[in-house]
């Protein structure tokens, strides 16, 4: 079964501005009971919308399975019935059978896994609220508590090994390069000057600042050098105020990394190329009520994020190169990481990069570290480490 052959999807609702999620049967156009009271428990709990959006398009593959098989999931979870881990089973092989994409290509393992766990919290969740225990019998919370470390132990057994990242991918110094030289506006054709600046723009803000594609997403102008400044912010949502308001709703960018301040000045190229940008877009600026930085050059609306993946394929189909923008974030850091490794003051050049990356977690930085002792124990040494040592610096 491909993408578009299931059996259900996620239908976007608003709902005095906020973003709201449900599944729906695309045969029968039934609206998934279970589905909704769990969007609505995940909203009380303060998750993001795109997380809640992808929850129920991780649940879509689970109902669209059951539809074959006959199985009635709203039922299921509203009885606090559940599934046994034959069905579990069954699912899990279904779906490596389904392909996704244009390609046609395989649910990666990856994919695979998080669909089993998002739909193993849905399970549990439910066996919460609709487990058939009487409520005053002192053994409900042992029987509980016993159900739901065996669902968990069932959905977690049928899971592939998730090993996305056991450590960063890069892209090499020649890929880099290839791309810097067909974005570069004076290269560019068949696009306006102002797209070709923007493209640009985002593309070094992701590979010489770091930034998540989100995040380029969500700058607003305020968040941009201020007079003599060379700092762009990084703002959280949650810390844009209650006025904050984004017409991209329900696929508004949510950046969860920690709000920070980062120096354009690291790259040369970037203040002037910023400068130029706002420069190409402020006469189309004055008849829109927004104030973020990347738009479309023909409304000048916020740029969406499916908008900036067609850049991505635009940029892998100009360049030859395999590129995504979690790649360009990781070749920042990969790079980042070469030029601190060794160096006497590690730990704190290793806190300032989790600054500079918006991680919580100092866990989040391992995918670096191992990608670096990997290409070590390879004698792979840098072009940027190469610099380091002609430099004395090592």
């Amino acid at each position: 079964m491909s993408d578009d052959q299931k059996t259900w999807k996620v239908v976007h609702l608003s709902n005095q501005g906020q973003a709201r999620h449900m599944l729906m049967s695309k045969v029968t156009h039934r609206l998934s009971i279970a589905l909704g009271l769990y969007e609505s428990h995940l909203t009380s709990a303060a998750i993001s919308p795109n997380s809640r959006r992808n929850q129920l398009l991780d649940c879509s593959y689970f109902y669209s399975w059951a539809d074959g098989v006959r199985i009635d999931v709203d039922r299921r979870f509203l009885t606090g019935v559940g599934f046994e881990l034959r069905e579990i089973r069954l699912f899990a092989h279904w779906l490596k059978k389904t392909y996704t994409g244009k390609r046609r290509e395989p649910l990666s393992p990856g994919t695979i896994a998080t669909i089993l766990s998002s739909c193993g919290k849905v399970s549990r969740y439910m066996y919460e609220q609709y487990l058939e225990v009487d409520e005053n019998s002192a053994e409900r919370p042992a029987v509980l508590l016993s159900i739901l470390k065996n669902d968990q132990s069932n959905w977690c057994s049928v899971s592939p090994p998730d090993n996305r990242e056991s450590e960063a991918l890069d892209l090499t110094d020649v890929e880099r390069m290839q791309i810097d030289a067909v974005l570069h506006p004076s290269t560019r054709q068949k696009v306006s000057p102002m797209a070709a600046t923007r493209d640009f723009l985002m593309w070094r803000l992701n590979s010489r600042l770091g930034l998540r594609i989100g995040e380029i997403l969500a700058l607003r102008l305020c968040d941009c050098p201020q007079g003599n400044e060379a700092l762009v912010r990084i703002v959280r949502i949650s810390e844009r105020g209650n006025n904050y308001c984004d017409p991209r709703v329900p696929y508004a960018p949510r950046p969860k990394t920690n709000s920070r301040e980062l120096n354009l000045a690291e790259d040369p190229v970037l203040l002037p190329l910023l400068n130029q940008y706002m420069s190409e877009t402020r006469d189309c600026r004055q008849a829109v009520e927004h104030d973020f930085l990347i738009v479309n050059q023909l409304d000048a609306a916020p740029l969406s994020t499916s908008g900036a993946q067609t850049i991505a394929g635009q940029i892998a189909e100009l360049s030859g190169v395999e590129f995504h923008w979690h790649l360009g974030r990781h070749s920042y850091f990969n790079r980042e990481f070469a030029l601190i490794t060794g160096r006497p003051n590690y730990a704190a050049l290793r806190d300032t990069l989790q600054y500079k990356g918006g991680w919580g977690n100092p866990k989040s930085l391992d995918i670096y570290t191992r990608r670096i002792v990997r290409e070590r124990a390879l004698g792979k040494v840098s072009i940027y480490q190469q610099r380091l040592n002609t430099l004395g610096m090592d």
